[in-house]
């Protein structure tokens, strides 16, 4: 059995995670490989994903990969397809599984990057490849502390906080030669994806922090901020929110839309405006931290 910490959490796996920050303590959350029921993929279209909610948890299946079932974030259950790369495994487990799990355990997960800005955390929501990896590298690049890449889980209170992730930011090609003198040296995070692991245990931030502002990138000309109204906010954190079709599954949407609601009032959300062009990213982190 393998010990880690990740999202606040104490993680025991029978899988090896080489992701995650090894470290002992009492497990919060088991993931254990397991032969899982094969009716739980009756009525799955053929070669596409599938996901159903039951008394027992959520299940996921993937046709390259194979089946997961989460159960009240405290157990994921994993039984990988004969011959599935373990990058592959652990990709689908630590990406849309460990959201399902947190949100399980009462987070509102967002689907973002973060870093630390003084006492505080700062994240950059936004859609696969836009980019929210590389701002918060070119943050990092720049001092500050990563927090969490790719899945933000936000405590909802008066005063929301984020837990931090696990040393490690997921990078395409083209980004990580901008941070990286020898991108070849990184290694796949999957066998057919051509996404890279920047590993940023230099400056990695251990700590649970308020969330200060959070970021929606958008694609313009110009580079700009723009502040979101409370209205504006709701949607983006709707828009934005991790693995939306569980909680449509488990009939979470309400408690779900309060979560967005409470974020909407007391954190600043803002729209950050700039072209998709590598070499602006410079020019961009300045941007935000004049504005922070």
């Amino acid at each position: 059995m393998y010990s880690y910490r990740a999202y606040g959490l104490g993680i025991h796996s029978t899988l090896p995670l080489p992701e995650l920050s090894v470290a002992d303590g009492d497990a919060d959350l088991l993931i254990r490989q397991e032969a899982l029921d094969p009716r739980l993929r009756a009525g799955a279209p053929p070669n596409k994903n599938h996901l159903l909610a039951t008394d027992e948890g959520v299940y996921l299946f993937w046709p390259d990969v194979g089946g997961y079932l989460i159960r009240e974030g405290r157990e994921i259950l994993v039984d990988p397809l004969a011959g599935v790369d373990a990058r592959d495994v652990r990709l689908y487990l630590l990406g849309r599984c460990m959201a399902i799990a947190l949100r399980q355990r009462g987070n509102f997960v967002l689907h973002a990057s973060a870093i630390r800005a003084g006492d505080a955390a700062v994240a950059f929501a936004g859609f696969s490849g836009e980019g929210k990896s590389s701002m918060a590298t070119a943050m990092y690049a720049r001092g500050y502390d990563v927090v969490v890449d790719d899945v933000v889980a936000i405590c909802p209170a008066d005063v929301p906080t984020i837990v931090p992730g696990y040393p490690q930011v997921k990078l395409w090609p083209d980004s990580a030669a901008v941070f990286e003198p020898d991108p070849a040296s990184l290694s796949h995070v999957s066998s057919d994806e051509d996404k890279l692991a920047l590993r940023v245990a230099e400056r990695f931030n251990l700590a649970r922090l308020p969330l200060r502002c959070i970021y929606v990138l958008a694609e313009g000309e110009a580079r700009a901020i723009e502040p979101l109204t409370q209205q504006q906010a709701f949607v983006e954190l709707v828009r934005h929110s991790y693995a939306s079709r569980a909680i449509r599954a488990t009939r979470a949407s309400h408690d779900h839309f309060r979560h967005c609601t409470q974020l909407s009032t007391v954190v600043p959300v803002r729209r950050l405006v700039r072209p998709l062009d590598l070499a602006m990213l410079p020019a961009v982190a300045t941007l935000v931290e004049a504005d922070l």
